[in-house]
């Protein structure tokens, strides 16, 4: 009975703390831990997809929450000097492969090749 009552609470805690995970890192801990409290329960009744699915849940909660407390300054930053537009876009325009098409403006008409063919 009371390994019955610890699932239930583990589960029942993992709905808040997810619902609740973009307030505050804290909350993504809290589902880490309850993942974890409910994949010891389906190891303990031997359920097992249960418990490798909570784990897995548990170990990528833990790494979001690691990720969470990194500091600012840990994140990565962009250029101090951006190159300028004509820089990029000249580079853009070299890695375009497709052959050059003549206008609509430029189009000629020319006559059929089949000589039973007639042309108006």
């Amino acid at each position: 009975m009371a390994l019955l009552v610890f699932g239930s609470l583990a589960v029942a805690a993992m709905l808040p703390m997810y619902a609740m995970e973009a307030r505050s890192p804290r909350y993504v801990l809290g589902f880490a831990l309850a993942s974890a409290a409910a994949a010891a329960y389906g190891f303990a009744r031997e359920a097992w997809p249960f418990a490798v699915i909570d784990t897995v849940w548990s170990l990528v909660a833990f790494q979001r929450w690691r990720l969470l407390l990194r500091p600012v300054s840990a994140a990565p930053s962009f250029p101090a000097n951006p190159p300028e537009a004509s820089t990029c876009l000249r580079s853009l325009s070299q890695l375009t492969t497709e052959p050059h098409r003549p206008s609509p403006a430029t189009w000629t008409l020319s006559p059929p090749n089949s000589a039973n063919a007639t042309w108006p």
